[in-house]
């Protein structure tokens, strides 16, 4: 182990580097709660009122369910300011309410305990059972009643854009029970409790569903890794969400919620970093948002950002240093329009562009940090989204009507050279052109006696063009590419109602009707009746839930989901061959246990049980040659155990871990592909954790200090099922602190990633020409020291 500290030289390079944005950002619940609506608030327990509360009014609403229950109120209808609904929905009641800020509002009861003092710095928590949390979601329910794993991390004011910059990598540090691919930025698929299809991409759809907002992020092309600064909150449902997200939610959904435009007033802020890495080079992070009311009802909102992460990776033979450097800038605009009468009407679009100068892998037979290649292996990542989002309220009903446009221009290099037997230098290059029009149409609504329900329509239209070139670095030639046209049409709903005392029920279904059509590309072809696909499928759901006294709850539920089959490029595709991939589909059972409070002497979290069955998966390979093909490799059973716990053991200070373990099998393999004794599923460890410590004390004077330290632990797994690409990664540790001292409108932050310079492999996969060799690895990123300043005005 080395010593913990910066080089003279590194303390050099950070001095002489300088940099700022400017910005303002504070906003008011005043005029929000003010402004008048109309309110249909039911007569019974006081928790149900208060869910239907925050649904017609667009609060977040947090309260202790034990310190209320038993309580009932009389219930209010007609038009009143958010603020004078409450009130009177608990007079009488001994509750009192405060508005946290412009979206949240906390209630409160005399036999509460106090709460508790902090917050872990931009902490991933499952929150407390006995916590209503009312989100945009698709049918509002108290977590408690939820039959499922939610996992989420809050994005506060200590969080600022050292950590936000990362995009995905954010979540993924903090859940061991979600991975990547670790390609590099914008290159990486996303796995979520061990549900893995592939460590390589292609035409097959993701098996996890992302989404700003209410809109599809995307179909079947890697993470798009969008900047998370400016966002509220990150959701993630765990396991099989089909029926109300559709196909491609095998896994789950990544859901990101940024913050909305507001008319209550001008707000801005910014954030700035210098970085250093250790055997590398000097990175930068920026960050600004710009909130403008433009009239009482219309509001925008400007979100910029850029990022250098610097290299680490020589190259000797072409006398390169730190090769893979990367740079990331983008930005997200939105408009929001409140024409009266509960109507919202949300405009926005993001712009991202990520660009790797070359790849992140290294050679474990040369020195540490090293490869050599002939020719320079960029990759880019082009994104742009449009969406528009339409809501009305009706009392205790919501209507959302949601589109969204998706482009995205994906391009990779490799260094194909000896792969004709040669030594001339040779390249591959591929292009993956992606468009998705999504649109949903829902209407949910909470009833009284605690039901909630929700039904709508959802349709999407995807196009994926993946074109291929291989030949001279001077002028590849064309090779075989394809083309695939999937049409998507769903009905879907969702109903929970309770059963007896303290049980509920969830019954829910989707039913799809799917169009899949392909053809080739670089050939003259046209689609013809042998690569048409099309059929109905259903998506059932069901859950239970039993809330136990004292906060605890029990549920156990059942999901089913598929994805539609397409076509791929054969095996050893430079000739003008494809094969069609078959659907592929998933049913899981998962059961869990939630428990405790988040307060101080209390211990919370949670225990979760999986089992699923992956039937005719689907999978991205590359062949003999390195060239990408597509086909089903058997069937999977996947076995899942995952604990959270958190405790908060003196005022201000937390302890949160998390372990997850998993055991994933191939059976009825394809025996032509996969080798019946390499029955481990890709990219699938079958053990991590993470623990933290995290403090944060008040020091007067509108001055916090806030520190974090973290460890965590990769397992090892294998990179393919492919007997030749059975290759071992992962099983390593990573360690990081930092700290945070806010003064006034002002943050002052430093921090260190990988403190212990850890050397882990976290991918055995950077050219599919020459990984057979079993000596590509992924190093961890070197340690990295960043400080940073940020203001909110």
């Amino acid at each position: 182990m080395r010593i913990v500290g910066l080089s003279c030289r590194a303390l050099v390079r950070l001095a002489s580097c300088g940099t700022a944005v400017l910005g303002i950002c504070l906003g008011t619940a005043g005029a929000h709660a003010a402004e008048m609506k109309s309110f249909d608030l039911p007569r019974g327990p006081l928790d149900a009122a208060l869910l239907a509360f925050g649904q017609q009014s667009g609060f977040d609403v947090g309260v202790d369910a034990a310190a209320i229950g038993g309580i009932w109120t009389q219930g209010v209808r007609g038009s009143f300011s958010s603020e004078d609904a409450l009130s009177r929905l608990l007079a009488g009641t001994g509750c009192s309410f405060r508005f946290v800020d412009a979206r949240t509002v906390r209630i409160s009861h005399p036999r509460q305990r106090p709460a508790r003092h902090g917050a872990e710095p931009g902490r991933i928590a499952r929150r407390d059972p006995a916590e209503i949390v009312v989100t945009a979601s698709k049918q509002s329910s108290l977590l408690a009643d939820f039959p499922g794993s939610v996992l989420m991390i809050a994005l506060d004011s200590d969080a600022p854009a050292a950590r936000t910059a990362h995009g995905s990598d954010t979540v993924l540090s903090r859940f061991p029970q979600i991975a990547s691919t670790n390609l590099g930025p914008g290159r990486n698929k996303l796995f979520i409790r061990g549900i893995s299809d592939s460590s390589f991409s292609g035409p097959t759809q993701a098996t996890v569903g992302q989404y700003l907002g209410e809109v599809r992020l995307t179909y079947n092309a890697p993470d798009p890794d969008l900047n998370l600064y400016d966002v509220e909150r990150v959701e993630v449902l765990e396991g099989p969400q089909n029926t109300l997200y559709g196909t491609g939610a095998l896994g789950g959904v990544f859901r990101i919620v940024p913050h909305a435009p507001s008319a209550d007033g001008i707000a801005a802020s910014f954030s700035a970093g210098l970085s250093v890495t250790e055997h590398g080079g000097v990175g930068h992070d920026l960050a600004g948002m710009v909130n403008v009311p433009i009239t009482s009802r219309l509001a925008l909102r400007l979100v910029g950002y850029r990022e250098l992460d610097a290299g680490y990776i020589d190259d000797p033979g072409r006398a390169l240093r730190d090769i893979n450097h990367s740079s990331s800038y983008g930005g997200r605009a939105g408009l929001r329009y409140t024409p009266g009468g509960d109507w919202t009407i949300d405009i926005g679009g993001v712009l991202q562009n990520i660009d790797m100068k070359d790849g992140q892998y290294a050679l474990s037979n040369l020195p540490p940090l090293t490869r050599g290649s002939v020719l320079a292996q960029p990759f880019d990542n082009d994104y742009v989204l449009g969406h528009v989002t339409i809501r009305k309220q009706w009392g205790s009903m919501e209507l959302v009507s949601a589109t969204g446009y998706v482009d995205q221009d994906v391009k990779t290099r490799f260094d194909a050279t000896g792969s004709d037997g040669t030594a001339s230098p040779r390249l591959f290059v591929e292009d993956n052109r992606l468009t998705v029009l999504s649109h949903e149409t829902r209407l949910a609504g909470h009833r009284r006696k605690g039901v909630s329900w929700v039904a709508g329509i959802a349709f999407v239209s995807a196009t994926d063009e993946i074109r291929r070139m291989l030949g001279d670095p001077a002028a590849p030639v064309a090779i075989t590419g394809v083309r695939n046209d999937n049409i998507e049409a769903a009905l879907f709903g969702r109903l929970t109602f309770p059963l007896w005392r303290r049980f509920s029920l969830m019954v829910g279904g989707r039913v799809t009707y799917a169009d899949a059509s392909g053809h080739l590309l670089a050939v003259r072809s046209e689609p013809d009746a042998s690569r048409v696909r099309h059929g109905w499928s259903v998506s059932p759901s069901v859950g239970l839930t039993w809330k136990i006294p004292s906060g605890m709850s029990l549920f156990l539920s059942y999901d089913e989901g598929q994805r539609a089959g397409g076509l791929a490029v054969s095996s050893s595709g430079t000739q003008e061959t494809t094969q069609r991939f078959e659907p592929d589909s998933m049913s899981a059972m998962q059961g869990g246990l939630r428990f405790g409070r988040e307060e101080r002497g209390h211990v919370s979290g949670s225990i979760i049980a999986s089992y699923t069955r992956w039937k005719n998966i689907q999978a991205d390979l590359i062949d003999e040659t390195g060239l990408p093909y597509t086909a089903n490799i058997g069937d999977g059973r996947i076995k899942a155990l995952e604990v959270q716990l958190q405790w908060m053991p003196l005022s201000g200070l937390r302890v949160a871990g998390g372990l997850f373990a998993d055991k994933s099998r191939l059976v009825n393999a394809a025996t032509e592909i996969v080798s019946p004794t390499h029955i481990d599923l890709p990219n699938a460890a079958r053990f991590g954790g993470r623990g933290g410590l995290f403090y944060r004390t008040e020091l007067g004077g509108d001055r916090t200090l806030a520190l974090n330290a973290s460890l965590q632990y990769v397992g090892r797994s294998r990179l393919g099922p492919p007997p030749d690409l059975y290759i071992r990664q992962g099983d390593y540790w990573n360690a990081d602190l930092g700290g945070r001292l806010q003064l006034g409108r002002f943050g002052f932050s430093a921090d260190v990633t990988n403190l212990f310079d850890s050397r882990g492999n976290r991918f055995s996969y950077g050219n599919p020409f020459t990984v057979r060799l079993g000596n590509q690895v992924t190093p961890l990123r070197p340690r990295t020291w960043r400080l940073g300043i940020d203001a909110a005005f």
